[in-house]
């Protein structure tokens, strides 16, 4: 039987937990009763993902509220 890992908690917030085992190189991404065991090149493409969604949500609130200015109340209307 291997070794248990020595997992190090390296950050956690109100929803989520990381820590990491030196020995076997993997992470723990912990939600809610939900653990993940992802190895750093995971998580680091996880994170690159969920950052491109981000942007993306980002850049089409921006689009949203400048077409709000743009066509607000009574703009293009006639009177």
């Amino acid at each position: 039987m291997g070794k248990a890992c020595q997992h190090q908690k390296l950050v956690q917030s109100d929803i989520c937990a990381i820590s990491y085992c030196a020995d076997c190189g993997k992470m723990n991404l912990a939600l809610g009763a939900i653990t993940l065991h992802l190895t750093v090149k995971q998580v680091e493409e996880i994170a690159a993902t969920m950052q491109s969604g981000l942007k993306i949500i980002a850049e089409r609130a921006e689009t949203s509220e400048a077409l709000a200015l743009t066509n607000g109340p009574g703009a293009g209307s006639l009177h």
